[in-house]
C-alpha cells in the first residue's frame, strides 16, 4: 500500500515558484498531465514546453493535455479575470 503526502500547499497557482514548474516537468519520467483552462503561465515559464512534452513522449511517458473550451463561459470568465481573451494578453496601460 502506498501513501500520498503532501509536501507544500499554494494558496494559489500564482504563488508556485516558476522554476518549480519546470523541475517537475523535467522530473517526470511515466506520464505528464496537464489540465489547464489555457495554461498561458506555462508556456510563458517555460518556452520550449512542446519539445520537452515531445521528447517526454518519444520516451515512452504517457502525456495527456487537456485544455478548456475556448467558447465556455468558464474560460471566458477565468481569461477576464486573468486579463486574457482569446488567446491574447491585455496589458493596461498603468502596467
Amino acid at each position: 500500500m502506498s501513501r500520498a503526502e503532501f509536501v507544500t500547499l499554494y494558496p494559489h497557482r500564482g504563488a508556485v515558484p516558476l522554476d518549480l514548474w519546470a523541475w517537475l516537468l523535467d522530473q517526470a519520467k511515466d506520464c505528464v498531465d496537464v489540465l489547464v483552462y489555457a495554461g498561458l503561465f506555462l508556456t510563458d515559464g517555460i518556452p520550449d514546453l512542446a519539445r520537452q512534452l515531445i521528447r517526454k513522449a518519444r520516451r515512452g511517458a504517457r502525456i495527456r493535455v487537456l485544455l478548456g473550451d475556448p467558447g465556455s463561459a468558464a474560460v471566458a470568465a477565468r481569461g477576464a479575470e486573468e486579463g486574457c481573451s482569446a488567446g491574447r494578453r491585455h496589458v493596461s496601460a498603468s502596467a
